[in-house]
C-alpha cells in the first residue's frame, strides 16, 4: 500500500461517485464546501468516506479539472489520507464491468 493511503472500512458509510468525469455530471458539488466535507470525514463518532473512481475525456478539460479539484482536496483538506481499494476488489470490479458490456 501507498504512504498515506488505507483501505475502505467496510463498518462505515461509503459515499461513491464512479463515473466518467464531465462537468454536467457535477460531481464537483461533493466537493464545493471542501472544509464541510473534511469535517464530516474527520467525525469519529459518525465516520463516512468517500469513493471516487473514473476519469475524464482527453479532450474534456473541464472534466480534467473536476479531477484536479479532488486530488487538490486530497492533498490539501485531506493532507493525503487517501483510501485505497483493495487490489481484490478493484479486479471484481474490472471483471464486472467487462460481463455488463
Amino acid at each position: 500500500m501507498s504512504r498515506g493511503t488505507r483501505e475502505l472500512d467496510p463498518d462505515v458509510l461509503t459515499i461513491g461517485f464512479a463515473r466518467r468525469f464531465a462537468t454536467y455530471k457535477r460531481a464537483s458539488l461533493l466537493f464545493s464546501r471542501a472544509e464541510r466535507l473534511a469535517q464530516l470525514l474527520a467525525d469519529s463518532e459518525r465516520p463516512i468516506q468517500v469513493l471516487v473512481a473514473g476519469k475524464a475525456h482527453p479532450a474534456d478539460e473541464g472534466g480534467k479539472d473536476v479531477i484536479q479539484q479532488v486530488v487538490d482536496f486530497d492533498t490539501g483538506a485531506l493532507r493525503g489520507g487517501t483510501r485505497r481499494v483493495p487490489r481484490g476488489l478493484r479486479d471484481d470490479a474490472r471483471a464486472a464491468a467487462r460481463a455488463g458490456s
